[in-house]
């Protein structure tokens, strides 16, 4: 059970509970629960400032991972009831709360005045109890009185047999903090008391059947079995693994189904999956299933002993089946789709089975055991599409109710390293959206090319990344196209065609630039490179480059490495050696300052040619 802190923190608490959230994110991610299988607690106040722990002995030390509790009367017997929301199963547990005889409770519900600036719940208010034998007890009306959760708006208190009720007091939640007094108030009822009639109204109990089917309250036991069925079907990249002789193999579907199973040799159910699969090769070959069977004892490739007692294994069962070394790039590949769609990132267990359809698309995962006939039955599923059979209950997809917004959903495939898949999903995008007809410059197709030119910049921008610097050039000009404002967009065309080793291109694509618009920083930066760098003389003009790299450097405060690094070139086309190493070992500072380490390296390269007398020219 986790305890408060009782010392001060080293960090201050907003940073201290940052840290915390993070540290909570990735045990998350790595498959961890929110309570680490603890118990649920409860604490009994003892009248004397401190608690006592009585979890166990009023039966509420479940060990679900519980979220939200709220308490009400339900069944209006006297005493409070508990209904639990968890994250794992029950997902929903009702706790009835039976004592031995009924209780002389009183329920008091709140009626605010919004003519005398309260509220109609009356959140806010605090209501004094006072017996007759001058005990008092308090109660605050708090809306959201705990995490995802709201208890009855009814006021609960508890009264002995002994004990009377002399009068209730409400201090209402109003500018004016106003007091009323309710007498006249009996124990075992339900009341409802309204700002300014001072009187207290008996609402009589509603008839309620409980037909509940009483049972033992326990927690279902963990498990690693799981049935994984993909929504959305996420294409299986190419994946190497090694067959029993060594050597690299990729794993392809053949426009058949194909079901991959990893396997240990110290796995029984495992070997049982092994032999059964074999058995049945035809039956599953029917339906036109291949098996591919990957062992997983030497994932590193180096332990000649754990191959060997696999290939024992794999004679001794007289396995006719395709079998193989799974690799840890192999683990990787496979797991990728599964991270991708649930958040908590579990190792994968032996054995795991992937079925993958004739298009070499993900369509099932079951972690643990399966058979045969469990998979005939998915086989027979795999044309259907409905997205329900992916989800254990009925519910509504967001995307029915949600537009999506394009541009954030390709940035969190980059952020989860997917850029494959985040072009992929940008190409569809531009696929389903035409651009308008030239004429057509209406609000609706002004906003469409907006649009399409942020998606093609965005396209521009991984490609370039990617090093496919080409298509970078091509999609950089067409969201210029589709957004000619789009400065960034123009820019990089520039810088793209300048990779692409298209320098002529470049060298006219950023002289428009520079027209279009004068004393632009990273036009100035990207002019001054090919004036300085051309590999054809006459294209060069290292004075000019001068001039336009010190603006860049200027615009910048000499804190970018790239128009330092142009500023040195420049200097080195002049023949000016000693500026030229004074600006490129700046430039190399800061790189280096900046972590870029590809850009730096080739500034080192830059520094010795001007360290031998030598101008930097451009690869052809």
């Amino acid at each position: 059970m986790s305890r408060s802190p009782t010392g001060s923190q080293a960090l201050n608490p907003e940073q201290s509970y940052l840290d915390s959230w993070s540290e909570l994110a990735e045990l998350i991610q790595q498959g961890r629960s929110f309570s680490g299988r603890e118990r649920n607690c409860a604490f009994l106040n003892t009248g004397k400032g401190k608690f006592a722990d009585v979890s166990g002995a009023f039966g509420l030390d479940l060990i679900d991972d519980g979220r939200t509790v709220v308490m009400t009367d339900w069944d209006h017997d006297g005493d409070l009831d508990f209904w639990i929301a968890n994250r794992t199963s029950p997902r929903l547990r009702f706790l009835r709360n039976d004592l031995a005889q009924s209780q002389k409770a009183l329920a008091i519900r709140l009626k605010g005045n919004p003519s005398l600036k309260t509220n109609l719940d009356a959140i806010g208010a605090r209501v004094e109890l006072h017996l007759k034998d001058g005990k008092k007890r308090i109660q605050t009306l708090y809306g959201g009185d705990g995490f995802l959760s709201q208890s009855t708006k009814w006021l609960h208190f508890g009264i002995q047999d002994a004990e009377e009720v002399e009068k209730v007091v409400v201090r209402w939640p109003n500018k004016a903090n106003s007091m009323e007094t309710f007498s006249g108030i009996q124990a075992g009822t339900r009341v409802q008391l309204t700002q300014g009639s001072g009187k207290a109204q008996v609402i009589p109990s509603p008839k309620r059947s409980l037909n509940f089917q009483h049972q033992v309250a326990k927690s279902v036991p963990a498990s690693d079995r799981a049935r994984i069925r993909f929504a959305k079907r996420p294409n299986l990249k190419a994946i190497s693994y090694r067959n029993l002789e060594g050597q690299a193999k990729v794993i392809t579907t053949g426009n058949r189904v194909l079901l991959i199973n990893l396997w240990a040799r110290k796995c029984t159910p495992c070997v049982k999956e092994l032999y059964e699969f074999s058995q049945d090769k035809e039956k599953l070959k029917a339906q036109g299933v291949e098996i591919l069977a990957l062992n997983v004892d030497d994932l590193e490739g180096v332990d000649a002993q754990a191959q060997k007692e696999a290939k024992d294994l794999i004679t001794k069962l007289k396995l006719d089946i395709p079998v193989g070394f799974a690799r840890t790039e192999t683990i990787n590949e496979l797991q990728k789709p599964i991270q991708g769609a649930i958040y908590r990132h579990r190792q994968l267990p032996v054995p795991t089975t992937f079925l993958v359809d004739s298009q070499s698309k993900l369509a099932l995962v079951i972690k643990g055991a399966t058979n045969t006939q469990e998979l005939l039955k998915e086989v027979a599923q795999l044309n259907n599409l409905d997205r329900k059979l992916s989800v254990p209950f009925e519910g509504s997809w967001s995307r029915d109710i949600f537009k999506t917004h394009t541009i954030a959903i390709a940035r969190a495939f980059l952020e989860g390293q997917h850029p494959e898949d985040a072009v992929d999903y940008l190409l569809k995008f531009i696929g389903k959206t035409p651009a308008p007809p030239a004429g057509d410059n209406s609000p609706l197709a002004q906003k469409v090319r907006l649009q399409l030119g942020d998606v093609y910049n965005l396209l521009g921008s991984i490609t370039y990344r990617m090093k496919d610097f080409d298509k970078a050039a091509t999609y950089f000009g067409n969201a210029a196209a589709n957004s000619p404002k789009l400065l960034v967009a123009q820019v990089g065309k520039g810088e793209s065609l300048t990779q692409a080793k298209r320098y002529d291109e470049a060298l006219e694509h950023f002289e428009k630039i520079w027209k279009l618009k004068p004393g632009l920083p990273p036009a100035a930066n990207g002019l001054a490179w090919l004036l300085a760098t051309h590999p054809t003389q006459a294209k060069r003009d290292g004075k000019r480059a001068q001039q336009l790299a010190e603006l860049a450097c200027k615009s910048s405060r000499y804190q970018k490495p790239e128009p330092l690094d142009a500023l040195g070139a420049a200097f080195a086309d002049q023949g000016d050696f000693k500026n030229a190493l004074k600006w490129a070992r700046k430039a190399l500072q800061e790189a280096q300052r900046l972590r870029l380490q590809e850009l730096a390296g080739k500034i080192q390269h830059r520094i010795e040619l001007y360290q031998s007398g030598q101008a930097f020219r451009s690869p052809q």
